[in-house]
């Protein structure tokens, strides 16, 4: 739909670019539409750095999908960028007088947004990694999202989706890796770089780099209608995408969803809980059929030293009252109808995309 071009690591001769683009299945066409898609750069000397939106209405439902690439190494200077972006495009895309998060049912950002781990070294993450503690130990210890949506009220509104237990760092790996394989000993040292030489033009030093999460999906909606977006488990988006009925009430129940939502970790991160939240080892304590579709795919785009990141949402959308004329049938004034909502985000350089099937 739109991107922002510019140069940076990898790129100095030809162009990278942060972007987005919308599918939607075939037989969805008639009730999914593109409204307005824009751009926002952070400026030349941040490259591609930057926020592209696009708003898609579903039926009668709004939604904003904004794809980010934020500051690396400056993590005031990401807040700064989350409120420019906020009132930029919900200017470029709908009402001036209002900002992103005012204006629409429902907003997805996705994309890097640049968050690494902290106070902890490389050696040490690779550890907690290898023994299946990313989750229970380095995520709600360590993720420097987690601290700085506690410490500045940063994304306020906004959720994380609960992560599935495959959802490992996402960054910095080895270019060009093999499948990951966990049943290898130390297999996690072969996926991550923890130390590399930077390019000459930034001085050719040896860095550090701790595995983290730069690669997330936050969604918001209006208080009211928080009940009708909500991320799906993994057995649920695998039911729809092998073309099974979404209304399937035992699929869908509400204490399958609820159990799911609880796995959240943001949840006790930011009410200041003393313990984290235990995954168990390697996630063997979760009920497969509840672990979450926000997952990374890890054995995709190998030649880039991110993973991306994928998440389905359920959408209860409202509906034009206008489907109910034909055979004979009233109209009715308001109503919901069952969509699927995928966000996925992928490595920098390349485009996220959102999809929709109604």
């Amino acid at each position: 739909a739109d991107k922002v071009l510019g140069r940076g690591d990898g790129s100095l001769v030809s162009l990278k670019f942060t972007g987005i683009a919308v599918f939607a299945a075939h037989h969805a066409l008639p009730y999914v539409r593109v409204m307005r898609a824009d751009r926002l750069s952070f400026g030349a000397t941040e490259g591609s750095k930057g926020a592209v939106a696009a708003v898609v209405r579903v039926h009668r439902s709004t939604l904003a999908f904004v794809s980010v690439h934020l500051a690396s190494h400056k993590v005031p200077a990401r807040l700064v960028q989350y409120r420019d972006v906020c009132k930029s495009l919900g200017a470029k895309l709908g009402n001036s007088f209002f900002q992103l998060n005012e204006q629409f049912h429902h907003v997805v950002f996705m994309g890097d947004f640049n968050y690494r781990c902290e106070r902890i070294g490389g050696e040490e993450a690779l550890a907690l990694i290898r023994r299946g503690a990313a989750h229970s130990r380095l995520l709600p210890l360590h993720d420097s999202m987690l601290r700085h949506r506690a410490e500045t009220g940063a994304w306020d509104g906004y959720d994380e989706p609960p992560m599935a237990p495959t959802l490992w760092p996402t960054y910095k790996k080895y270019e060009q890796r093999p499948l990951t394989d966990t049943t290898v000993d130390g297999w996690a040292a072969g996926v991550y770089r923890i130390k590399f030489r930077e390019p000459v033009y930034k001085g050719g030093r040896v860095m550090d780099r701790v595995p983290g999460w730069c690669d997330r999906v936050l969604a918001r909606s209006h208080p009211h209608l928080r009940p009708y977006f909500f991320p799906l488990t993994r057995d649920e988006a695998e039911r729809v995408a092998s073309g099974a009925a979404p209304d399937d009430a035992e699929s869908f129940s509400e204490p399958q969803r609820r159990a799911a939502s609880s796995l959240a970790l943001p949840a006790w991160a930011l009410s200041g809980a003393a313990e984290p939240l235990d995954y168990g080892e390697d996630g063997a304590d979760i009920d497969p059929r509840l672990e979450s579709s926000y997952d990374s795919v890890n054995d995709v785009l190998t030649v880039s030293d991110h993973s991306p990141v994928r998440c389905v949402f359920r959408l209860l959308a409202f509906r034009d009252p206008m489907d109910d004329f034909g055979d004979g049938l009233d109209a009715v004034p308001v109503c919901l109808r069952d969509a699927v909502v995928a966000a996925a985000s992928a490595a920098p350089g390349a485009a996220a995309a959102a999809s929709a099937v109604a």
